[in-house]
């Protein structure tokens, strides 16, 4: 099973109480589609300077809690933060989640007998309705079939035999898949997730990754290196950048095996 980092995400297995969010299959799938909508303009305008997709639950919050709530149904509740402000989070029935727990990095939050929170009071506050009623907006996007379910795309890389690690333009790894935490398990596995790409690699690879996304940042049409070829693995391996509208946001590297497919042709197993 796939593993989060948002608190409560072993139990987040409620299901949508009305047949609107019916796509969505439970809070970790709601994690994933609004990874691709959190946005500095969702984001509390108290912290959307510091707001980074690399960060991207900073300041999401109480719009975030109340759109689950309108999907998972249950109760939100708050947290009170130093500032006067409250950390807003999800029960529904015995299950407690906190989508947006991971801008406080290693902070422990108390989750046991917090006050419950009123969305009327919240949206009392138009800034924060309005970016209540964009998140919401935009969801419906992706359920509509605006835009693909980034499932789609992920499912892609975790159905690959070869290993991917994806990085951000800090080298920071943001994503592992299956193939690549177990191949990659002598030296930490997930335990990577988080970690520089570049403590896994001696000076003069260091060297060589700079070099290549240095390469990638100077034009749209620099997306792909060629790196080494691995005789005893008979696999070539390339860097590949990753883009967003053309800008360039990070890059993975990717693995060529050149041994002839030993599986039979529609080849089924149960």
């Amino acid at each position: 099973m796939e593993k989060y980092h948002f608190y409560g995400w072993e139990q987040a297995l409620v299901s949508p109480i009305t047949a609107e969010y019916n796509k969505i299959r439970d809070p970790r799938h709601l994690y994933d589609l609004l990874s691709e909508i959190w946005c500095a303009d969702t984001c509390a305008p108290r912290l959307r300077d510091n707001w980074t997709k690399e960060n991207k639950t900073l300041g999401q919050c109480s719009v975030t809690a109340f759109l689950v709530q309108d999907i998972f149904g249950g109760e939100v509740y708050g947290i009170s933060r130093p500032d006067g402000n409250y950390h807003c989070y999800n029960v529904v029935g015995d299950c407690v989640f906190d989508l947006t727990s991971e801008q406080f990095g290693e902070e422990v939050l108390v989750y046991e007998n917090q006050p419950k929170q009123c969305r009327e009071e919240h949206f009392a506050k138009e800034e924060k309705r309005l970016r209540y009623e964009y998140l919401k907006r935009e969801l419906g996007k992706r359920l509509s079939g605006g835009q693909p379910d980034v499932s789609f795309y992920k499912s892609i890389i975790d159905q690959d035999r070869s290993a991917i690690v994806i990085c951000n333009l800090e080298h920071k790894i943001i994503y592992m898949n299956p193939a690549a935490v177990t191949g990659y398990a002598k030296r930490g596995g997930e335990r990577l997730l988080g970690q520089s790409l570049l403590d896994c690699h001696n000076a003069e690879s260091v060297a060589k990754i700079k070099q290549v996304v240095e390469w990638f940042a100077r034009a749209e049409d620099h997306n792909i290196v060629y790196t080494f070829h691995n005789e005893k693995q008979n696999k070539d391996v390339y860097m590949v950048a990753l883009r967003d509208a053309g800008k360039l946001i990070g890059y993975y590297e990717k693995h060529e095996y050149r041994n002839r497919e030993t599986m039979a042709q529609y080849e089924f197993w149960d």
